[in-house]
Parts: C-alpha cells; sequence; structure tokens
C-alpha cells in the first residue's frame, strides 16, 4: 500500500484550489464591476484638435479594484459630440493592470472633416460629449469584457479658428 504524504496533497490543493476558487467566485460580470474606468479628472482629458487635420484624443484612467492583475486586450469606443460620431479603437499593445493599482490609457484618433465641421457649426451650444464603449479584459482567472457610458464630457477644442477662418474665407 502506497501512501501519500500529507504535504503533497495540500501542495496540490494550495495550488488548484484558489484558482477554483476565483472562477467560481468572481463570474465575468463581478470581475467587469471591479474594473473602473473615467476620463481622467484633471486638465484637458478629451481634446478635439480642429486643425487642418483634425484629430481626437482621449485619456481614460483605469482602476483595478480586483484581487489579480488583469490586461486590457481591446477597446472600442465612439463618442458623440455636436452631432459628430468619433470612433477610437485601441488593439495592441496590451496594458497590464496590477490589483489595486490604476492605469492611464491614451486613445488618438483622425476625425473626419464632415465631423469637424458639424463641431465649428454647433460651437455656439455649450460642448458636451457622451462616450460608449466596449472593453475586452483577461486575467488568470478568466476573461471578461466590459460596456461603458460616459456623459456630460467637456472636450476642449484646439485650433477651432482655423477651421472658422477657413469657413468664412
Amino acid at each position: 500500500m502506497t501512501s501519500f504524504p500529507i504535504y503533497s496533497v495540500a501542495k496540490v490543493l494550495v495550488r488548484y484550489l484558489p484558482g477554483f476558487m476565483y472562477r467560481h467566485y468572481y463570474t465575468p460580470q463581478r470581475m467587469a464591476d471591479l474594473v473602473y474606468c473615467d476620463v481622467l479628472p484633471r486638465g484637458e482629458s478629451v481634446q478635439l484638435d480642429l486643425g487642418p487635420v483634425a484629430s481626437a484624443q482621449i485619456f481614460l484612467q483605469l482602476i483595478n479594484l480586483s484581487p489579480v492583475p488583469i490586461e486590457l486586450n481591446s477597446a472600442q469606443m465612439a463618442m458623440q459630440c455636436s452631432g459628430a460620431k468619433i470612433d477610437f479603437v485601441h488593439v495592441s499593445p496590451c496594458v497590464t493592470i496590477p490589483s489595486g493599482m490604476a492605469a492611464q490609457l491614451r486613445l488618438c484618433t483622425s476625425v473626419h472633416e464632415g465631423s469637424s465641421s458639424a463641431i465649428i457649426e454647433n460651437h455656439h451650444i455649450p460642448l458636451k460629449a457622451w462616450l460608449t464603449g466596449h472593453m475586452e479584459f483577461s486575467c488568470n482567472v478568466r476573461k471578461f469584457s466590459k460596456a461603458l457610458s460616459l456623459s456630460d464630457i467637456q472636450p476642449v477644442l484646439i485650433n477651432a479658428h482655423l477651421r472658422k477662418e477657413e469657413r468664412h474665407a
């Protein structure tokens, strides 16, 4: 009869039991709820450069409140501003966020001519924007996704006077 030392059985349980317990307790929805995402609170976190080559950029803050490190695999965002839709896509490289820490993500894209003209035409109205999106995360417990919806974002217009002068010329 062969006997197994308790130490070897305990070693196997310690290795596999936490992962099993984490997967059981941390459902995809619970993991998504433990990731906080918002635009950076200070400075110019949403910028619309309406110069000759129009572009937009957003600085997002991601806070990992889960007990395990997570990786942001992809992010797809759409911003609605003055009747114009601006799409942002982030696919690589992966952003790793340790447990209990925050990371900053910068998303940049070009703005179409029609969208930048629509923003300038409605510039006399107080400029507000809405950001919706979808993010894919992975960690050693499971893969999960998070939907994002932010409102009352105030973008900063850069070089808007150049576009206005171009329209009036």
